[in-house]
């Protein structure tokens, strides 16, 4: 069956954190359109309403048991052809089962959106000893920090790490560096930066045409 270009991400709610991402067949998205009216997603992310996720998952034969899971569109990525599974979006799903030893958020130091800075579904955590937490707020940017209790060190590390790439200038091997912190398999990491270099150099290309093409920082962010 053909695909639409459209990705269906499963959240678990109770952690934020994506339980699968799935192709959504063109057929589906037509029917998906006609029934309910819903747009094709470019670059947004497009919540589903409960009728139109069952619909969907009726649909497409999804058979998930867990109460609270919410339906997102988007529009497929590149990250959707990595050979393994991105932590962005996964965070604390990771971290309960120990599989990822620490997580980042950033942005404006005024952003509230709960999608970016996690906080809530984060603290119960935080408060039973199952996480250790920073927050950092320079220049306007906060850094919102996790991590495992014996892999506390990994926050001081990451926030070096980050000093220092700015100072010197981000290369491959602070790339590398942040990759082994957040808990990625050596395989994994070269992989992403031989990915990440094609990517650069099509986003160059492409942004002489494109008023919207991602910058490295876009780019960047899909690591997780």
């Amino acid at each position: 069956m053909a695909s639409s270009g459209i990705m269906l991400d499963l959240v678990d709610l109770s952690t934020r954190s994506i339980d699968v991402s799935l192709s959504i067949p063109s057929a589906c998205a037509d029917e998906l359109a006609a029934r309910f009216d819903v747009p094709r997603p470019q670059r947004e992310f497009i919540p589903l309403e409960s009728e139109e996720l069952a619909w969907l998952r009726a649909a497409m034969g999804i058979d998930i048991e867990k109460p609270d899971i919410a339906g997102v569109l988007r529009g497929a990525s590149w990250l959707d052809d990595l050979p393994y599974e991105l932590h962005t979006g996964r965070e604390l799903r990771l971290m309960l089962k120990g599989k990822k030893p620490l997580a980042v958020f950033f942005g404006q130091d005024v952003e509230s959106d709960p999608w970016i800075f996690p906080e809530d579904v984060f603290t119960p955590w935080v408060e039973r000893g199952r996480l250790v937490q920073r927050v950092q707020v320079l220049a306007g940017v906060r850094r919102l920090l996790y991590a495992l209790p014996a892999e506390g060190w990994r926050i001081d590390a990451y926030l070096k790490m980050w000093d220092d790439g700015e100072k010197c200038g981000w290369n491959d091997e602070f790339e590398r560096r942040e990759g082994e912190l957040l808990g990625y398999e050596q395989w994994q990491i070269e992989y992403w930066l031989k990915a990440r270099k094609v990517r650069f150099h099509a986003a160059e290309q492409h942004a002489a045409t494109d008023v919207h093409a991602p910058g490295p920082l876009a780019l960047r962010r899909g690591r997780g």
